[in-house]
Formats: C-alpha cells, sequence, structure tokens
C-alpha cells in the first residue's frame, strides 16, 4: 500500500486473530499496543486512542480494525512498520506501507514558489509557496565542474 508524504492521516487495516486462526473481536485501544518504525530508523511506542484504533465491524469484518496514522508518522520517505500486538489471545499483526513523494504537490510548489541562487555559496535555492521554506537546495557547477553562479552548465543536488 503506497501513501503520498504530505498525507495528514490515513487509515490501515489491522487483522487480530488468534494462533488457532480465530478473529478476536472486541478489543479496543485500552487492551492493544502499536509501535512504528520509520524507514530512517525512527521508532517510537503509538499512544492509541477511541479514534485511532477502531474495531470496523464485528459481524461483517470479524478481527478486522482501522487503525489511523497521523501526519508525523507519515513525513518520512519510505517503507513505514507498524505492528499492534493484542490482549485476549490475539496475536501481533505487522503491517507494511509506503510513504512515497507526492511528486504533484512537489512540483506545484517547485513551479509556484520562489527560486534564489545565492553567489556567494553558488546555491540554487527553491523554496515553498510561503517564500520562506527552503524546499531543495542545489550546488551550481560550470562546464568544467567548478563551483559557479554565473556560468551555470549543471544542478547538483545537495
Amino acid at each position: 500500500m503506497e501513501i503520498k508524504s504530505g498525507t495528514t492521516s490515513f487509515k490501515v487495516p489491522v487483522s487480530m486473530f488468534t494462533s488457532a486462526d480465530a478473529p478476536v473481536t472486541g478489543l479496543t485501544f485500552s487492551n492493544v499496543s502499536a509501535f512504528i518504525q520509520k524507514q530512517d530508523g525512527a521508532s517510537a511506542s503509538k499512544t492509541l486512542h477511541s479514534l485511532n484504533f477502531v474495531e470496523i465491524n464485528s459481524a461483517s469484518f470479524p478481527g478486522i480494525y482501522d487503525l489511523e496514522l497521523s501526519g508525523s508518522e507519515l513525513n518520512t520517505i519510505g517503507f513505514l512498520k507498524y505492528t499492534i500486538s493484542g490482549s485476549s489471545g490475539a496475536q501481533r499483526f505487522i503491517g507494511i506501507v509506503e510513504v512515497v513523494a507526492n511528486v504533484e504537490a512537489d512540483s506545484y510548489k517547485i513551479l509556484s514558489g520562489r527560486w534564489k541562487i545565492n553567489s556567494s555559496t553558488n546555491v540554487l535555492t527553491f523554496y515553498d509557496t510561503d517564500g520562506t521554506t527552503a524546499l531543495k537546495t542545489f550546488d551550481l557547477k560550470d562546464s568544467a565542474g567548478s563551483a559557479t553562479s554565473t556560468s551555470i552548465f549543471e544542478r547538483v543536488p545537495t
């Protein structure tokens, strides 16, 4: 499953079953624990509450829950792993989603926002549409590969 970066929240499915493969129903945020690990290695316990861990429907979808991931958990490009451990004989659930670049939004920001060449450092900076938040910087080079701000041949991501 792919989720675009910049998403403020996203619900992912969680299947909770016993070791005998029987669905576990009736779990709430208070009798499960969650753990998140981002692509960059950052990991933490996730605080659960009645709005971010919800049983879908115990009759129609027994053992299936929604876990809501927050924007701060979805702010790193790459794979995001999450685990849910339950009581009542439920096994641990492990899920993986991929946070991908939001190319449309990023392109819009770069095309619409301000950009500036710093002639002292030979660096090109693209700014967000607010005009102050730096999105991406590039070292500027001439055709010989030397730093320049006047005879630009190439930009190299920093």
